[in-house]
């Protein structure tokens, strides 16, 4: 561990390829008692969780979406902001998933863990969060609104749709407005959805290559449709394959965990989706679209189009 940088091993904890407890226990000093690396762009110290309090868990999840929207970042629990090794309860991952859930969406990959750390002859427990920088073209924004004092005063410090980032030791913010789009550009996002107004949200969009993502944050209970339709969609003898029922059943967001799971087994070169919806159940309730075509005619033009650009 002697030949790893702080940052390095920051680095390689978020991306899986050291151990979270190694990473921890080699950045704790068991002479001082303190915490070696400094908080940044990839770290941050929090004394406390209390997931009864909404301003914790709003903090909290403030600074998880800030880390999802960078280059990721580990959440350490149990740590004064000057680095001492304080010692917390252990987090239960559920609950804190739950309560996170509320201001972060659940579109967020995190791990939620403990680790045992021996300092100045004291055997500490520190919680902590490793999150992972979103792999979608949009970032995750703010779900709910936050206030300044939470059920004590009605302002709202931060709006739905608040894009947060980290800067340096800092998490920051870009409300929802014009330069969301160009902050978004410039954390490497190709668009700044969801845009449950103006149209479907997109997973991947590039030329030659367009699929959607669920509009709600879960999508279960429907392993059986999705195997049979895989199995009909795999098959040679299958030309295509009709999703028909009722409205709001469930039709679209099967569909799209169809073409997400074809995508995923890397077995088709090109993948389009389109739509003509011009209305959508979402998590805000109905609400009006743009479609991509309208007619039979219209998707034959945006084919074209799609065809022309992997040529």
């Amino acid at each position: 561990m002697a030949q790893l940088t702080e940052n390095d091993v920051l680095l390689k904890v978020i991306s899986r390829t050291l151990s979270d407890q190694t990473a921890i226990r080699s950045l704790a000093n068991r002479d001082t008692g303190r915490v070696d690396v400094k908080e940044g762009p990839l770290i941050d110290f929090k004394q406390a969780c209390d997931l009864n309090s909404v301003f914790s868990v709003q903090e909290i999840a403030r600074d998880i979406l800030g880390f999802s929207n960078s280059n990721g970042g580990l959440l350490l629990f149990g740590v004064s902001d000057d680095r001492e090794i304080l010692g917390h309860n252990v987090i239960e991952p559920r609950a804190f998933r739950e309560a996170m859930g509320r201001f972060a969406g659940t579109r967020l990959s995190f791990r939620v863990g403990s680790c045992d750390v021996a300092a100045k002859g004291k055997t500490y427990i520190l919680p902590f969060v490793v999150i992972e920088r979103a792999s979608t073209a949009a970032p995750n924004l703010l779900q709910r609104d936050i206030e300044v004092l939470p059920q004590k005063a009605k302002k709202v410090k931060y709006r739905v749709g608040s894009l947060f980032y980290r800067e340096d030791d800092q998490t920051k913010v870009e409300s929802p407005g014009d330069g969301l789009f160009e902050r978004c550009l410039l954390l490497g996002f190709t668009y700044a959805t969801p845009r449950p107004r103006s149209g479907l949200w997109l997973a991947d969009d590039r030329p030659g290559f367009r699929i959607y993502d669920h509009i709600n944050d879960r999508f279960v209970g429907r392993e059986d449709e999705v195997t049979d339709l895989l199995a009909k969609v795999e098959s040679p003898r299958v030309r295509g394959v009709s999703l028909a029922g009722m409205g709001g059943i469930g039709k679209t967001e099967l569909a799209i965990e169809l073409v997400l799971k074809l995508w995923k087994s890397a077995q088709f070169k090109s993948i389009y989706s389109g739509t003509a919806k011009n209305k959508m159940m979402t998590p805000l309730g109905t609400q009006n679209i743009d479609p991509m075509f309208e007619d039979y005619a219209t998707l034959q033009t945006f084919r074209v189009g799609w065809d022309s650009n992997i040529r």
